[in-house]
C-alpha cells in the first residue's frame, strides 16, 4: 500500500494523465480516501464510489453523507448504477458516477 501522494504525480508525469478518473472501492472507507486526498481531488475530473443504502460495513457514512459531502467538495452525481439487492427488489448498494463540476 502506498500513500496517494506519492503514486498519483508519479502516474500524471509516467501516463500524461490531466484528467483522471477516481475509481474507489475501500469497503466503507471512501470518504477517509476522498478527505486524505488533498489537491488532488481539484484535478479529478469524475470519481465512482460504491454506496449502500442499508448499512454494511461498521462506522461506514450513510450514502446521504457521502453524496452531501462530496457534493460540497464539487461533485455532482451523474448516474447511479445498481450493485445488490435483498432478493425482495429492495436496493442495498449502487455505484455512483460523480463529476467534477468545480
Amino acid at each position: 500500500m502506498r500513500r496517494r501522494d506519492g503514486v498519483v504525480p508519479e502516474l500524471q508525469t509516467r501516463l500524461l494523465v490531466e484528467n483522471p478518473f477516481l475509481k474507489l472501492d475501500t469497503q466503507g472507507f471512501d470518504l477517509r480516501v476522498i478527505a486524505g486526498a488533498g489537491s488532488f481531488l481539484y484535478s479529478v475530473r469524475a470519481l465512482q464510489t460504491e454506496k449502500s443504502i442499508l448499512p454494511i460495513f461498521k462506522e461506514s457514512p450513510t450514502f446521504i453523507e457521502a453524496v452531501s459531502y462530496l457534493g460540497e467538495n464539487g461533485f455532482d452525481i451523474t448516474c447511479m448504477f445498481p450493485v445488490a439487492e435483498d432478493g425482495q427488489m429492495q436496493l442495498i448498494e449502487f455505484d455512483c458516477v460523480m463529476v467534477n463540476c468545480a
